[in-house]
């Protein structure tokens, strides 16, 4: 559990999903769990910029 003030709103991260996905998600907490960090971590990880090719 994790403190949020109540005037903060949040953001269903779930929302985008196809509904099988997400109700398969929302009944298994060890997979909602995985799918939160695989999404916190691509969104932290910075965005490769395409460089010119080398040669």
């Amino acid at each position: 559990m994790v403190f949020v003030a109540r005037k903060r709103v949040l953001v269903d991260a779930l929302v985008s999903l196809p509904d099988d996905q997400r109700r398969r998600l929302e009944a298994s907490e060890p997979a909602l769990i995985e799918f939160l960090d695989r999404r916190a971590r691509r969104e932290a990880a910075p965005r490769r910029r395409p460089g010119p090719k080398p040669g």
